[in-house]
């Protein structure tokens, strides 16, 4: 599987606690593996973290996000953290993979949290083999793809588009 479309949306409170966190957390830069690279990635960002002491209670979109992947054939997947993109006119992310080569990545998911008619341009793309494919999001129902899928975003002209992107570990 390079890439898979979910007939199956995310949860309803999933998807509220993420769109809330324009309102309640701050916005930062989008970053690369590498950094801030604005003329390679410009997105805004928030994010919904795991809790990081051992036996702490995960914050309620990071059970929801589990529960989701594991009732949906991935019962040994768990999520690494939320991130809630928001891609204003202009913004865009380039080629890359999500940590292709350090293996602990196992599974990608992005989704729209906003129609797509709200916004013109920043289509999803990914290439395999040289070959670019253009894949039409719906909102709340993810795309789940290899980590080592490489895809971008293209600039985004009109309105703002927003998703959240997940990766997920073997647990």
């Amino acid at each position: 599987m390079m890439f898979q479309r979910s007939n199956v949306p995310l949860q309803d409170e999933l998807l509220e606690i993420c769109r809330n966190t324009f309102n309640t957390h701050v916005p930062m830069e989008g970053m690369t593996g590498k950094g801030l690279q604005t003329d390679f990635r410009k997105t805004e960002c928030r994010f919904i973290q795991r809790a990081k002491r051992v036996g702490a209670p995960q914050p309620r979109g990071i059970q929801l996000m589990e529960e989701w992947i594991n009732d949906n054939g991935y019962p040994d997947y768990t999520p690494e953290v939320l991130q809630i993109a928001r891609y204003h006119v202009g913004h865009f992310y380039k080629w890359h993979t999500d940590g292709a080569g350090r293996g602990y990545r196992k599974l990608s998911m992005s989704c729209l949290l906003n129609d797509p008619s709200e916004f013109d341009g920043g289509e999803f793309q990914c290439r395999v083999l040289g070959q670019k494919t253009t894949i039409e999001l719906d909102k709340d129902y993810p795309l789940l793809f290899m980590s080592d899928l490489e895809h971008q975003v293209l600039p985004v002209m009109r309105g703002m588009r927003d998703s959240l992107v997940v990766w997920f570990l073997e647990k």
